[in-house]
């Protein structure tokens, strides 16, 4: 039996050498918040998440979007074709530096902002802040430029008759009326025969095609957003007599590519005096349409497909301003015309020019 003494010295001996052991142990650092240990002390806390930031933020900028678009490669084709743009082109002197450092950023959004557009800025701006939030970096504060915002050009009611007139029996006559039909240029592109009843006269928009980062159009099962997969009537009777025919003869519902058929459209616009507004501005149109013939914001976002009501909203609120204005300058050549209603519509008579195809 061993004396208490003795028995004490020897659990003294065996508690410093463990403690002497765990002194020499290295420190343990995790790779994520969650998993860390729990932390005792104020010492403790800031040694082990500085060592924790640096493990973590031990990538260039360059290295960190390469290791986001890796964990994210659900992302839209396009998406990733926009970044890999930013990765490529933008921030040059910071692409390859250390990410942790926060350093002369705004020299970096300046140089960027003599070049680029506010908005390009912006996007690219956003995505550097998306990856340091991934690193668990936080953004420094930068003061990036102003951006503009520009009234997008679309079609009134009463273009959009001319328009469809003038758009007729080109090859771009197809893309352009599903346009107007509230399809997007990525939307018109991804149809296919199965997705158009003409039975029916309703289409399925489902899927869409977009251009990837080597500059290829590919298929995608999924549209931009949710509220973009929707069904809708063939309302417009000269798409409905065109697929017909298309159909019938066996050939493929666009008659012209991606590219070509913005400046088609525009094309068409400037020989008949209409505003150049390209694919989505017809989309837009369709809207004014809305708005022209009483249909509410809900109905028009709906069968549009738009997942944010703000855009509906702008256009019908631009327009019910034009309507006010209008209607201020009615009653002003009423007063003018000392009511003389024949001279009142003689003054808005509009002439009747023949459409000019492309």
């Amino acid at each position: 039996m061993i004396p208490s003494s003795a028995s004490g010295a020897a659990n003294a001996r065996s508690g410093s050498e463990k403690r002497r052991a765990r002194s020499k142990s290295p420190p343990l650092v995790s790779s994520s918040p969650a998993q860390r240990p729990q932390k005792q002390g104020s010492a403790g806390r800031s040694v082990r998440e500085g060592l924790f930031l640096c493990v973590e933020c031990s990538l260039t900028l360059l290295q960190a979007i390469d290791s986001y678009l890796e964990k994210n490669q659900s992302l839209s084709p396009s998406t990733i074709r926009g970044y890999e743009c930013i990765k490529k082109n933008r921030f040059p002197g910071k692409i390859n530096a250390k990410i942790q450092d926060l350093s002369n950023w705004q020299q970096e959004i300046d140089e960027a902002s003599e070049t680029l557009s506010p908005k390009t800025v912006y996007n690219s701006w956003g995505l550097v802040c998306t990856v340091m939030r991934d690193n668990h970096i936080a953004p420094p504060e930068v003061r990036l430029p102003q951006r503009i915002k520009k009234d997008l050009p679309w079609l009134t009611y009463q273009q959009i008759l001319v328009f469809v007139d003038a758009v007729s029996g080109s090859r771009f006559e197809a893309g352009a009326l599903l346009a107007l039909h509230s399809l997007r240029r990525s939307e018109i592109f991804g149809l296919s025969w199965e997705n158009i009843d003409l039975k029916k006269k309703r289409i399925k928009i489902q899927g869409a095609r977009v251009m990837d980062k080597n500059g290829d159009f590919v298929y995608k099962k999924t549209n931009k957003n949710v509220s973009s997969q929707r069904t809708i009537q063939i309302m417009i009777p000269a798409l409905y007599d065109l697929l017909s025919q298309r159909k019938s003869a066996g050939l493929p519902i666009l008659d012209c590519t991606e590219n070509s058929l913005r400046g088609g459209i525009n094309l068409i616009c400037k020989k008949n005096d209409l505003p150049e507004c390209g694919v989505h501005g017809l989309r837009r149109s369709f809207a004014s349409l809305g708005f022209h013939l009483g249909l509410s914001e809900l109905e028009v976002q709906e069968i549009g497909g738009w997942s944010d009501h703000n855009t509906v909203h702008k256009i019908y609120l631009k327009l019910a301003k034009e309507d006010r204005l209008n209607a201020e300058n009615k009653m002003e050549r009423f007063y003018k015309n000392r009511g003389d209603d024949t001279a009142l519509d003689a003054e808005h008579t509009l002439e009747k020019k023949p459409c000019a195809s492309a």
